[in-house]
């Protein structure tokens, strides 16, 4: 059901519309289905009781684990491989995640993975605004502070813990992402962009800390859903508020309706939820995105961002949203700066352009074979190519 849904709102996707219509616009009727698919799955979640939001303080485990256990699939819709697998899903690539490098002993190298500055915008402050809105509160000399819990849940900063257990250099306990600091290298190396993500280990994923991890029989299991609960409520939000037209509507004549807004903010409350709840986090959406479509669905893209960074959707959204090729997109930036060695805040900060995505509009579809589209007439070329 949760595939239906999601193949329902890609159908009614501006991009797949405008090829369709030439019509750069969602199309009702598709998102209207999508609504009714998606709202399915929400209340059979519900009815059954087999599917529900991971509680905030055990939301790793819905990821990975490190300690040979399974990940908890409560929240998960479509797994890639069997949740009973009793050992590591893709050997070859994680043994590495945890060995020495070189002389920098950074354990639970996850963080390697350099995320784009730019992107960390899309974050939001704690109470509940983006920070492009001017009574945020946030503070482009002082980035880090006040955000969303999600920005400090799976975002790797300057000064974050990286290991409990401190390794043959105590200089490595500690993330040293400024310039010049011990972790941050130029590109292909190290961090470059000066910022980093964690959302895929904690501090006890490395072999000081969890012993035998990086060895043969790799205690570490990394097994993310491709759809889990929280997409569903997002997908759902965009495909009620554009079929029916308002954050505010529902589909017609449902037994336990639930608006876009109602949808966001379930997805939102988790973040930052105590102790085994799922509610309790974040606050509710501003009034100001309840009645205005357009500020609704650019804050939607944003909690998209935010909920599912690193979890292979942002791409594909770009693309049906018709946004791959758009400017605001498009540029990949990094942050030099100084730590005060008094407040451990960054100081002297300094975006750089890393690189611009090269894309247009024909990037949305991948070329066929030519050879296959001479085959008869009448089998066309993607657009573009």
């Amino acid at each position: 059901m949760s595939v239906l849904g999601k193949c329902q709102l890609y159908a009614g996707s501006p991009l797949m519309n405008y090829e369709s219509t030439g019509e750069k616009s969602f199309d009702a009727e598709y998102c209207k289905k999508a609504a009714a698919t998606l709202k399915k799955v929400i209340d059979l979640a519900k009815s059954t009781g087999k599917k529900s939001l991971q509680p905030w303080s055990d939301i790793d485990r819905m990821f990975f684990t490190y300690d040979r256990t399974n990940t908890d699939v409560r929240e998960a819709c479509l797994v890639p491989i069997p949740a009973n697998t009793p050992t590591i899903g893709f050997t070859g690539v994680m043994y590495c995640m945890f060995s020495p490098q070189g002389n920098r002993n950074i354990y639970g190298c996850q963080f390697y993975l350099n995320l784009n500055y730019e992107f960390s915008r899309n974050f939001g402050m704690a109470n509940g605004l983006p920070i492009t809105e001017p009574d945020s509160g946030y503070d482009e000399a002082d980035p880090w502070s006040n955000r969303d819990p999600r920005f400090d849940k799976w975002v790797c900063k300057d000064g974050d813990l990286i290991t409990n257990t401190k390794t043959d250099n105590p200089l490595d306990q500690y993330a040293q992402f400024y310039t010049g600091g011990r972790h941050r290298g130029s590109a292909n190396s190290l961090v470059y962009t000066g910022i980093g993500t964690k959302k895929f280990w904690d501090t006890k994923c490395n072999p000081k800390d969890t012993p035998g991890i990086a060895t043969s029989g790799n205690l570490y299991l990394l097994n993310p859903p491709l759809i889990r609960l929280a997409d569903v409520y997002l997908m759902y939000a965009e495909a009620v508020s554009w079929g029916y037209g308002s954050p505010m509507s529902t589909v017609p004549g449902d037994s336990a309706p639930l608006t876009a807004v109602d949808a966001v903010n379930i997805v939102r409350d988790r973040a930052g939820a105590p102790d085994g709840a799922v509610t309790g986090g974040m606050p509710p959406l501003d009034a100001r995105y309840h009645n205005d479509q357009s500020k609704f669905f650019e804050l939607l893209i944003q909690e998209r961002a935010m909920e599912l960074l690193f979890e292979s959707q942002r791409f594909c959204d770009l693309r049906r949203w018709l946004r791959n090729s758009d400017s605001r997109y498009k540029a990949i930036t990094g942050i030099n700066f100084d730590r005060d060695p008094e407040t451990g805040k960054p100081v002297n900060m300094e975006e750089f352009l890393v690189k611009n995505r090269v894309v247009d509009d024909r990037h949305n579809w991948l070329p066929l074979p030519a050879d296959q589209v001479a085959l008869y007439e009448g089998f066309y070329q993607n657009p573009g190519w």
